[in-house]
């Protein structure tokens, strides 16, 4: 099960996106979208 390591990167980068838009409605949306690839 690779994919451990591939959700990692994923909540990762959109942890970043999030940080970099703020902690608004682009991190909830940011989140379900990373949720939905893992």
């Amino acid at each position: 099960m690779r994919s451990n390591v591939e959700p990692s990167l994923a909540l990762r980068n959109a942890r970043r996106i999030a940080a970099s838009l703020g902690r608004g409605s682009g991190g909830v949306i940011i989140n379900s979208i990373a949720t939905e690839q893992a």
